[in-house]
Formats: structure tokens, C-alpha cells, sequence
């Protein structure tokens, strides 16, 4: 079976070199493999996506019941980690679903900014 990131890797390299007839030949080969391949890998970027929401619903239901002091706080802590887990498994996907190294710029940096701003 061939490798997904192997094929963007190439794919990659082969953008920032020359534009020759071979090149683009190439290109194109592995444009149509790597699409047959990202259907997959993007319903597993959904699928990430669609964790998070019911992770921070029933944080916001813990939530609600420790202010009612109907539960300790360790659940509020623990549902936290739970919806930080989620999405980070989302934006860990979908980093390994990017196709170019402008994307994976761009979500570094979005990154790099929370980061930043939490401090």
C-alpha cells in the first residue's frame, strides 16, 4: 500500500522544482493517486470535528452541576482535559491531512498565536 505522506512529500518537492514536462507528468500522476486516497482522510478530519461538540457539551453540563455543588471539581477538571484532548486530536488530523506546507503554515502559526495570547 502506498504511503499518503510519502506521495504529498513528493508531490511537494515536485512543486517547488522546475516546471518541465516530466515534472508535470509526474504531478499529475500523483495528484489523481493522492485523490483517490483523501476521501478517507478527510472524513476522519469530520469525524475529529464532530467529537468536540458533544465533549464540550457535557463539559458545560459538569460544569453547571458543580456550581450547583452537585459534584467536585476534579469532574470539571477532567471533562476540561477531555474536550482539550478532542480538540486536539481534531487539529492533529487535520495537519496530517494538509497538502501543502502554506497550510501547515498556516495552522503553525494559528498555533503559534493562541499561544501567545494565553500567556
Amino acid at each position: 500500500m502506498m504511503d499518503i505522506s510519502l506521495i504529498d512529500r513528493t508531490i511537494e518537492e515536485l512543486e517547488d522544482s522546475d516546471t518541465t514536462f516530466p515534472n508535470c507528468a509526474d504531478l499529475a500522476s500523483l495528484y489523481i493517486v493522492r485523490n483517490f486516497y483523501k476521501p478517507k482522510s478527510y472524513s476522519s478530519v469530520e469525524s475529529e470535528l464532530n467529537d468536540i461538540a458533544p465533549s464540550y457539551k457535557k463539559y458545560c453540563d459538569i460544569k453547571r452541576k458543580y456550581q450547583l455543588n452537585e459534584i467536585t471539581y476534579d469532574h470539571v477538571i477532567n471533562s476540561m482535559r477531555n474536550v482539550c484532548r478532542e480538540i486536539s486530536e481534531f487539529i492533529m488530523t487535520l495537519y496530517s491531512n494538509t497538502e501543502s506546507r502554506e497550510e501547515r503554515e498556516l495552522l503553525t502559526n494559528l498555533l503559534v498565536s493562541l499561544s501567545e495570547k494565553v500567556r
